[in-house]
């Protein structure tokens, strides 16, 4: 009897912690009291979920920022003529951009590697401020892994 009024207790104090932890999640039980036993998930999740929106507001400038990713994510042109390049590849040893206006050679262009998995590419005009990738041409992003 005493292990079965431990686990009880254990229950409880488990249920007020996650109570505590996570708005609105007493209504939600109060709503639906067949959710109360799984009041730990809430927390845990909630938790997980505040920890990563706090990595997201410090590595990234906050989450307004990160959700606006596709603006600098891809292939961009810039004002001077010259092409931006950024991607998301955290298992890459390597990222490099090939295409028509380099004749596929592969390794021409290689990115730079940022934290958090991003690398960027800066192309920038040729000489006489003509396009060096011009609209419409084919490119390939590719990378080298780590295996």
């Amino acid at each position: 009897m005493a292990a079965s009024e431990a686990r009880a207790e254990s229950s409880k104090t488990a249920l007020a912690a996650a109570l505590a932890d996570v708005p609105e999640l007493a209504r939600l039980l109060e709503i639906d009291p067949y959710l109360k036993p799984f009041a730990g998930d809430f927390q845990r999740r909630y938790n997980r979920f505040n920890e990563t929106l706090n990595n997201i507001g410090e590595n990234e400038g906050g989450i307004d920022k990160f959700s606006r990713g596709y603006e600098s994510f891809g292939v961009h042109r810039c004002a001077d003529g010259g092409l931006y390049c950024k991607e998301w590849a955290p298992g890459a040893e390597g990222v490099f951009l090939t295409g028509d206006f380099n004749d596929w050679n592969p390794f021409s262009y290689p990115y730079k590697k940022l934290d958090y998995g991003k690398w960027e590419l800066y192309i920038p005009p040729k000489k006489n401020t003509s396009l060096l990738v011009p609209h419409g041409s084919k490119l390939k992003v590719f990378s080298t892994l780590l295996f």
